[in-house]
């Protein structure tokens, strides 16, 4: 870091020493920082959600692709995984996109991301995102769930209501049943669902109990309407009188007989924050202290008390309910870091219990992200230590007080902003307002504050104002310097991000725990090591075992994987126990590999084990959801409704039956109708059993292999690649011609490109009755087949292009909620630029922009675009 400052004063040696242990814990286990940014905030099913995920060294920010993966998972709110996709670095940059089924329940997801590196920190570690899902009907009906209990009652009252949202009445649906989907998939117990019956006042009442009844405290609501089916996750809040209120003195100590601020947090139990006010007493009964929280149930006040005096908060919630809570005993024999910011110069102090001197042998440091800042010796002649802004980096500053036994004796995080860590960004529009289906340049550029040009990638959407709110409570900058630091669940990270609230984001300093590298340790030198596996690639790893039963590790044999859509070949041979690791084996998911194993003598008869894919982390976690689905987002449901009518409606065409007489088609995907077909029936008749025999008895069919119509270049003539297809597996083979009107086609066609010339050499195009390149049904000791998770392919995010009058009269109507996504606009030299067309929404849009450059700068944007008639 360029901001280390070692001052050459007392205990030459102790500052050396915690230097030097700061930078080999940072060299022993570096750690990685996840940000993923989507299009939107909330979607409905049938849509595509379109991720970008940036990855960077922890301490530095700087972009970082060592590990080859990422992880990005879709997670319901019942704690399952319904979607899971890997993605590699494309230019440096990890995206991709998760569909959206049409048939999800409408609830609050998670979007999860990681390495695998990341996992060995644990769940909490992980990046995760809330995203809302809706549900088609939910333009139409919306759902009331009202919950309410007596204060004696175990059991928690719901009431349901069903509102038409057009008419404003209530409607009652055919059918109404409650049920805990995890319950019935473990156990198939048909009466975990409840059918419920509406009363004379068209409300639907039940009584759970929450904590017995359901996972999460989450239920599945099923409705049938007149044509339709709703299904939503409802959660069932905790009661208004279930919060609990912690104290926390600055510094981690209360001394006594000076007064100290003391920091408090209110919390109900699923993470969020209460609103409460109180007052502090003592056992007489006396008020010592008065406080109020802010919205998110956090704040400060100041307080002086005698060592062990006993002293105890009485806090009341916006409901007027009425709770106590002991404080932290001060104690006489205690030190403890204060601070506040004056402007933009941090101070810190050090308080001592009865207000006396601060003894000798005590050492300042401030390090940020685990990179030491500042280290020096406390110098009691002066009352405080100060520091300017503009000389520390942005994000969680932890200041320690630490003794000459390596001890640290009292902690305080603070938080700073400094702008030179923020790429300045000015979007440049080429028209101040378009009109509908217009064609829009936007230019971005970046302020050269540095010697270096700003280089990097960015991460651009663009949505409608009207239909999409954008999320600016979630975004880089609060990932990256706040909630990344933070133990625990920050609400609405983006509210502190507001010079009016830098005395709120203080408070949120106080009442959170720094969580990455341990202090304690690293001063006396017991380091931390990675426990999570840094991933560089794909492997399959195994052992063979041989001889009698199969019981002894087979060494020098060799291990083959082969996959045939599309075409790859990888080969390894035994250590002296037995094992095997095969590398070189990326593919794009769905790619299934033939795993066989042979003894030197190119026998079979040796077994094969296959170690097990890697476990993914459990979701250990769940976050409560912010968003209120009501208000911000029916609108929105609304036009993409209207948008699948038009597709549907109007896009679709269903033609009257003809009778088309033309040539006979193979099966393959790349039959023109021109090659000479064998069928499955005359394949029976051949006495071969693998296609390799086939090849060397019939010399006429020896043409470079397409197989399920991915080519087979360079390797198909090799043995070892097309030995284990069997002709049992092979549904027809079609014989291409050189020089024939298919092998034109095919030529111009096949994708990916064949890698050698069609027409020149004419094709084998080979079909397997199963379309996965002829793997075996049955697997024999020395053969495995194996799907392992693959990276997910390409898929460009669609946008339509009005280039001309005609163009525009194509599409009948362009409701998209999303105009446009790009994961990956390169910088060059200093600047980037990218053009989209806007739909048929006037108004104003949000052009959103995010990314790291080179050297570690944050890039953050919200810019607007106007459109009119």
């Amino acid at each position: 870091m360029n901001f280390f400052l070692l001052e050459d004063v007392f205990s030459e040696v102790l500052l050396d020493s915690i230097a030097f242990r700061f930078n080999k814990q940072l060299q022993l286990y570096p750690q990685e920082k996840l940000y993923v940014q989507t299009d939107k905030p909330y979607y409905i099913g049938g849509e595509d959600l379109w991720f970008r995920a940036f990855l960077t060294d922890y301490t530095s920010n700087i972009p970082d692709t060592t590990s080859r993966y990422i992880y990005t998972e879709l997670v319901d709110p019942m704690d399952s995984v319904l979607v899971r996709v890997k993605t590699i670095p494309r230019d440096g940059a990890y995206y991709g996109n998760i569909r959206l089924s049409e048939f999800l329940p409408e609830g609050s997801y998670q979007l999860r991301s990681y390495t695998r590196y990341m996992c060995g920190l644990g769940d909490e570690y992980l990046f995760r995102k809330q995203i809302y899902i809706r549900n088609s009907f939910s333009s139409e009906y919306r759902v009331h769930a009202d919950f309410d209990s007596e204060p004696d009652e175990k059991k928690i009252r719901g009431r349901l209501r069903f509102e038409e949202i057009k008419s404003g009445l209530l409607v009652e649906p055919k059918q109404v049943r409650l049920l805990d989907k995890r319950e019935l998939q473990m156990i198939e117990d048909v009466e975990k669902e409840r059918v419920l019956k509406m009363s004379d006042d068209s409300i639907y009442r039940f009584k759970t109990n929450p904590e017995k009844d359901y996972k999460n405290r989450t239920f599945c609501l099923e409705c049938e309407y007149t044509g339709g089916f709703h299904e939503e996750y409802i959660s069932i809040p905790y009661r208004d009188e279930e919060y609990d209120v912690s104290f926390f003195p600055e510094g981690g100590n209360f001394p006594s007989d000076v007064e100290t601020r003391m920091g408090f947090k209110a919390l109900s139990p699923d993470g969020m924050g209460k609103e409460v006010t109180g007052c502090v007493k003592d056992s007489s009964g006396t008020i010592r202290a008065e406080f109020r929280s802010n919205p998110k149930g956090m704040g400060s006040f100041v307080i002086k008390s005698k060592a062990g005096e006993h002293l105890y908060a009485e806090c009341e919630n916006q409901r007027r309910e009425l709770k106590r809570f002991d404080l932290p005993l001060a104690e006489s024999d205690v030190l403890t870091l204060s601070g506040q910011w004056s402007g933009d110069i941090l101070n810190i102090f050090v308080l001592s219990a009865h207000d006396e001197a601060v003894p000798e042998g005590l050492y300042l440091l401030l390090h940020v992200r685990g990179a030491l800042l500042y280290c020096s010796h406390w110098d009691n002649r002066r009352k405080y230590f100060q520091m300017k802004s503009e000389d520390l980096p942005s994000g969680i500053i932890e200041a320690a007080l630490v003794d000459d036994a390596y001890n640290p004796v009292s902690e305080r995080l603070f938080f700073n902003l400094n702008e030179s860590d923020l790429a300045k960004v000015e979007v440049k529009p080429d028209r101040p307002v378009y009109k509908t289906r217009d064609s829009i340049h936007i230019d971005v550029s970046f302020g050269m504050d540095t010697l270096r040009t700003p280089e990097g990638t960015l991460a651009v959407s663009v949505t409608t104002d009207k239909d999409v709110h954008p999320d600016t409570m979630r975004t880089i900058l609060t990932t990256f310097l706040l909630t990344s630091e933070l133990k625990g669940y920050i609400e609405s990270p983006g509210w502190y991000f507001s010079s009016e609230r830098k005395s709120e984001l203080d408070n949120l300093m106080l009442t959170q725990g720094w969580r990455r590298y341990r202090l304690e340790r690293i001063l006396k030198g017991d380091y931390e090591h990675p426990s999570g596996v840094l991933e560089l690639g794909s492997e399959i790893t195994g052992r063979v075992k041989g001889g009698f039963g199969y019981r002894k590790n087979k060494p020098g044999c060799q291990v083959s994987a082969t996959s045939f859509v599309p075409p790859s070949y990888s080969l390894s041979e035994t250590d002296e126990n037995g094992r095997f690791r095969l590398t070189d084996i990326e593919m794009p998911e769905n790619t299934r590999f033939l795993v066989q194993a042979l003894t030197s003598a190119g026998k079979e008869n040796v077994e094969l084990t296959l170690d097990p894919i890697s476990s993914y982390p459990p979701i250990s976690l769940r976050y409560p959801c912010e968003f209120n689905p009501n208000k911000e987002s029916e609108e929105f449901t609304s036009w993409v409704n209207e948008q699948y009518a038009e597709a549907d409606g109007i896009g679709t065409i269903h033609l009257k039956g003809v009778v088309v007489k033309a040539k006979k088609y193979g099966k393959s995907p790349l039959s023109s109708g021109e090659g000479r077909i064998i069928s499955q029936k005359q394949l029976d008749n051949l006495n071969v059993a693998t296609l390799s025999i086939l090849l060397q008895a019939k010399p006429s069919l020896n043409y470079p292999l397409i197989i399920d119509g991915i080519s087979h270049a360079g390797i198909y003539n090799n043995p070892e690649f097309i030995n284990n297809i069997p002709k049992d597996c092979i549904e027809e083979l079609e014989i291409v011609e050189p020089y024939s009107k298919g092998a034109f086609y095919i030529q111009a066609k096949i994708w990916p490109p064949a890698g050698y010339n069609v027409v020149r050499y004419g094709a084998l195009l080979v079909t397997t009755k199963d379309r996965n390149g002829g793997f075996p049904v049955r697997e024999g000791f020395n053969k495995k087949s194996i799907l392992p998770l693959g990276y997910q392919r390409v898929k460009e995010f669609y946008a339509p292009h009005y280039e001309t009058a005609e163009d525009r009269k194509k599409v009948a109507s362009d409701l998209r909620t999303t105009l446009y996504w790009n994961p990956c606009v390169k910088i060059q030299n200093g600047k980037a630029a990218f053009n989209f067309y806007s739909a048929d929404t006037p108004g104003s849009y949000t052009v959103r922009i995010e990314g790291v450059t080179q050297d570690g700068k944050l890039i953050y944007s919200l810019s607007k675009v106007m459109i009119k008639n």
